[in-house]
């Protein structure tokens, strides 16, 4: 990738920003502060990368299943950190690094260029079936997706598929929504998680991603309208599901886990 930015510019990488703490965001920071740059993070994202990271990264290069190229890098941790916004303004060009909230996990930052009207989304906004909800408060996600409409975006740049226009946003959060709406009836007329998974009926979802809602994803969304168990942490994930989760992620043609944001 840094190759590929060289093709685009002859000014150095000064900042990457990790949009969560999840490997396929993350686990490229060493690759891009051996180049020079700084990792910015919001603070959660921070703790979270600092605090279970070691053990995390240490795992996902483990065994015949895990990743060679994590195995051969190491953990950069952030060290440049905000809590609500950070802003880059050289007079040029401004980007401002946000943070609206508990969506796809507790520190997702967002990436908004004011100029271009372009959002960085990461993981809180997919075009696609991509959402991973081990890590997210629904309820949250949905008010966060609501702030980030308030945006003056044009062009909408999600953590995986297509890049797409501010309509992404509406389709993002139209899917938690309806799956919470769905699940909370299915919950009213006594119905066990199972049953419930295989009454979800979302045409529309099908249609953009091809497929029907994960199973995972509806039973995350029945523990919380339940109560019957607290959200799941990435660290109390099983080995397996992580690594899973990073090779269905891993976009293609890099050697090295990324970060959504570059400048």
């Amino acid at each position: 990738m840094i190759e590929a930015i060289k093709k685009t510019t002859d000014k150095p990488i000064r900042y990457v920003l990790d949009t969560h703490h999840h490997g396929d965001h993350a686990y490229g920071n060493d690759v891009f502060g051996k180049a020079g740059a700084s990792i910015v993070a919001q603070s959660n994202c921070a703790r979270l990368l600092r605090v279970n990271g070691p053990k995390e990264f240490s795992e996902a290069g483990r065994g015949p299943t895990g990743r060679k190229d994590v195995a051969a890098s190491k953990l950069k941790v952030p060290n440049v950190v905000f809590d609500d916004k950070l802003v880059l303004d050289d007079g040029t060009q401004r980007v401002e690094f946000l943070f609206a909230g508990h969506a796809h996990t507790a520190g997702d930052a967002f990436a908004y260029l004011p100029k271009q009207k372009l959002l960085c989304t990461g993981d809180a906004c997919v075009n696609g079936a991509y959402n991973f909800m081990g890590h997210s408060d629904s309820a949250s996600w949905i008010r966060v997706l609501e702030r980030l409409q308030q945006l003056d975006v044009k062009m909408v740049c999600p953590g995986h598929g297509p890049v797409a226009g501010k309509d992404l946003l509406e389709r993002q959060k139209d899917y938690f929504v309806e799956l919470r709406r769905q699940v909370k009836k299915g919950i009213d007329a006594g119905q066990e998680v199972e049953d419930i998974i295989k009454g979800i009926d979302m045409p529309w979802y099908k249609e953009w991603t091809g497929v029907t809602p994960a199973g995972d994803n509806v039973k995350h969304v029945y523990a919380e309208l339940t109560g019957r168990s607290p959200p799941r942490t990435w660290w109390k994930i099983s080995a397996s599901t992580r690594a899973r989760h990073l090779r269905r992620t891993r976009p293609a043609g890099r050697s090295h886990g990324g970060s959504s944001s570059r400048t």
